[in-house]
């Protein structure tokens, strides 16, 4: 039985293409085919279906092979592309090679083509596979992670020389590291003298000979150190965790202010089956029944027992020991604000998606507008806007707020150390994030770039967006109904910076910003520059075509046509090849973008290459 296989021709000779297929028959394929030779239909093939191989002769009249993989590579194609050319020498196939082409044949010796074209499709269905697994590993951590650093119990794990390998995020909240900080430090940094000696030597003791007098003997009470250098109370315990032929060690961690605020239990009956079960009186909160292992979820009423400290974040009095990341502005237009039909359309559909209360994701590369537009959809709205900058700094807490531990006063109003003795009045004291601060009032966040934080961090936002209830230190807290969020990413910030973002996308409505419409980058170009409106044509009619033949590493953004146009504005510059300072203005601003992204060599000179024959076949003309 023949194989079915969609092949994509890019060939000028009707004869040669057949002849082709022939050879594909022979070798039990039954192909069905498209024939291409232009840039265009290579373009419309592409999008009209999926391929699976690719086969180029080197040189038509009007396209290449090496445009060809340009064009493919620029739509993030991993399919087999095998150059098949009979002018071909040894010189360019290799060039053609570390371009990213797999293989040539020469048409005077098509019995290769067969084989060539089995072993492509076999590599690219195993890489194919080795990408889904290695996404799939990754999805399996950021949820492990997730799950982590959304208990109550500080978790940290230890090598078999007792060294800190990873720690939770209620661990970091614990001593009071940010995130990375005790990872490589020895257990000792988190003991006090005697404590983290003991330790060691028993761990040591165990791994000689299976005996230790702490490892695996349940919780033990001992003195943590904090990252300031002051020492608390804590229940610590240590067993052995093995990973194939390897021996690590688990440490569960619970401050004792934690342990006697667990103690503030009692028992309510399971709507389910009329058992008996422990709750929490103080919080809204969802619970496992240990007797029929059903799901209920209890809510306190307003006298009950700590309940008033949730009550206190709702009203912002727990906030006063810190504000916001961000100021909280009011809901000005952003300047330079353009218009067209295109926008006009998306920004109807994203404000219909936020007046119902659905968060909106503004996909795109660098440099296409997403935070101007995001700041207009928020002045739209007419509230205050929050403005959140992604990065590793952020946190959970940032966002959301944490326990700070027990604020003790003494009559008169006054707050001492802890250390001091005296009459006092022991209270949670509570530190509010940014995320709080606008849920509860109402407020537009506007996240930029949220892909740039952490997964433990975004991970605070899942329930905000699927259930508009905030999590936070004392309870469940509702959304206003004015809050809204829109967020903004560069789609090439996942795969580099943090991929496991894909729960909380499937909770967003993602509107892509990759490809504007020519109008609308001529309309934003020409606002920013206030250059004559020909000009800013020709500068992104340039900047379009050299986005289908430049590396697909260096697409350029409006940006790009927004500073050609601003630099030839103020050097009086015009978009002609014969002027100087527009050749020199693009050779240095497109180019630079080859040089930062890591190109190889070869690939920085195909660049050079690329825009050095755009440049004559979109400017040659005179402008008047």
């Amino acid at each position: 039985m023949k194989t079915a296989l969609r092949v994509l021709i890019v060939e000028d000779s009707a004869d040669d293409a057949e002849l082709v297929l022939r050879e594909l028959r022979q070798r039990d394929y039954e192909p069905s085919f498209h024939r291409v030779d232009t840039s265009e239909a290579m373009a419309a093939a592409l999008g009209k279906q999926a391929w699976d191989i690719v086969l180029a002769d080197y040189a038509l009249p009007q396209f290449s092979a090496l445009a060809a993989l340009a064009q493919m590579q620029s739509r993030g194609l991993d399919l087999p592309f095998i150059i098949v050319s009979g002018v071909i020498g040894e010189e360019a196939a290799v060039a053609a090679m570390k371009l990213g082409a797999h293989d040539y044949v020469k048409k005077d010796n098509l019995a290769r083509l067969g084989p060539a074209v089995q072993r492509e499709l076999r590599e690219a269905e195993e890489r194919r596979f080795r990408r889904q697994a290695e996404a799939a590993l990754q999805r399996s951590e950021a949820r492990l992670r997730a799950v982590m650093d959304n208990v109550s119990d500080g978790i940290l794990t230890l090598d078999d020389g007792g060294v800190i390998q990873s720690i939770n995020l209620a661990g970091q909240v614990l001593f009071g590291y940010l995130p990375g900080e005790p990872t490589g430090q020895d257990l000792r940094l988190l003991l006090a003298p005697p404590y983290g000696d003991e330790y060691e030597a028993s761990l040591r003791q165990y791994l000689e000979g299976g005996k230790g007098e702490v490892i695996g003997s349940g919780p033990r009470q001992v003195l943590g150190r904090h990252k300031d250098g002051t020492t608390f109370p804590l229940d610590f315990a240590i067993s052995e965790m093995r990973l194939g032929d390897q021996r690590h060690f688990i440490c569960c961690l619970q401050g004792m202010n934690e342990k006697s605020r667990s103690a503030n239990k009692r028992m309510e009956t399971c709507p389910w089956c009329n058992k008996r079960a422990w709750v929490d009186p103080r919080h809204v909160r969802t619970y496992r029944c240990s007797s029929c292992g059903k799901n209920f979820t209890f809510t306190p009423d307003a006298n009950s027992p700590g309940f008033l400290f949730g009550e206190a974040w709702a009203r912002g009095e727990a906030s006063r020991a810190q504000r916001s990341l961000a100021p909280v502005a009011p809901a000005s237009p952003p300047p330079e604000f353009v218009e067209t039909p295109f926008l006009k359309d998306l920004v109807a559909r994203a404000l219909g998606y936020l007046k119902d209360r659905r968060a909106v994701h503004l996909c795109g590369p660098e440099g296409c507008g997403k935070t101007t537009l995001a700041l207009h959809l928020a002045h739209l709205l007419g509230r205050p806007t929050v403005l959140i900058q992604g990065g590793e700094r952020v946190n959970a807490s940032d966002l959301v707020g944490r326990e700070s531990g027990l604020q003790r006063t003494f009559p008169g109003g006054q707050t001492f150390p802890a250390a001091l003795k005296g009459r006092e009045e022991a209270g949670p004291s509570a530190i509010a994030g940014v995320l709080a601060e606008a849920w509860k009032v109402g407020y537009t966040v506007v996240h930029d770039e949220f892909t740039r934080s952490s997964v433990e961090s975004n991970s605070a936002l899942l329930s905000l967006l699927q259930e508009r209830v905030l999590s936070m230190p004392g309870g469940f807290l509702p959304a206003h109904p004015n809050f809204r969020a829109i967020f903004t990413s560069n789609p090439g910030d996942y795969p580099s910076v943090h991929g496991g973002q894909d729960a909380l996308l499937d909770r967003m409505v993602t509107i892509h910003l990759d490809k504007m419409d020519r109008h609308t980058e001529v309309a934003i170009a020409r606002a920013h520059s206030a250059l004559p409106a020909a000009e800013v044509e020709r500068i992104v009619d340039l900047v379009r075509a050299y986005r289908s033949v430049g590396p697909r590493a260096t697409i350029p953004s409006v940006r790009t046509c927004i500073m050609i146009a601003r630099i030839l504005k103020f050097r009086d510059g015009h978009a002609y090849d014969q002027d100087p300072i527009f050749i020199q203005t693009c050779r240095d601003i497109l180019l630079s973008e080859a040089g930062r992204s890591g190109l190889s060599l070869i690939d920085i000179q195909q660049a050079e290459d690329s825009l050095t024959l755009v440049i004559p076949e979109v400017c040659s003309a005179p402008l008047a």
